[in-house]
């Protein structure tokens, strides 16, 4: 926190105002920081233990769900992209957006081909 020193007459004059807008964006940034911090760590801790698991698509409803669900993770790659190109001046939250495309892009490569080898498969019959 900053201290602001008042003039002698008590009023808040023009030379106080930036040290007050300085304060209060600072204050902002800190915040969007915390919520962007909070975001990764839930992408993370939700799509880490997926990583590794086995892809089973059975039949066209598997295909309907998991083509929704390929489509949603490609949302979050593409927020997650952004977040990175915006060049966040804090290591520990640049290492999670890495550690968060780490696990997500591949996740959803593998869907992808999983999606390819089901209609191959279909194909084939």
């Amino acid at each position: 926190m900053i201290a602001i020193p008042l003039n002698n007459s008590n009023t808040l004059n023009n030379d106080l105002l930036e040290p007050l807008k300085e304060f209060i964006k600072d204050i902002i940034t800190k915040y969007k920081m915390s919520k962007i911090d909070k975001q990764l760590n839930s992408i993370i801790e939700t799509f880490e233990p997926l990583k590794d698991r086995d892809i089973v698509i059975q039949n066209e409803e598997d295909v309907a769900r998991f083509e929704k669900f390929s489509n949603e993770l490609a949302d979050l790659e593409d927020f997650l992209e952004n977040l990175e190109d915006l060049q966040i001046d804090d290591e520990v939250i640049q290492n999670k957006i890495d550690k968060a495309l780490d696990i997500v892009v591949p996740l959803n490569c593998r869907i992808a081909g999983n999606l390819a080898d089901f209609e191959m498969r279909d194909l084939c019959k």
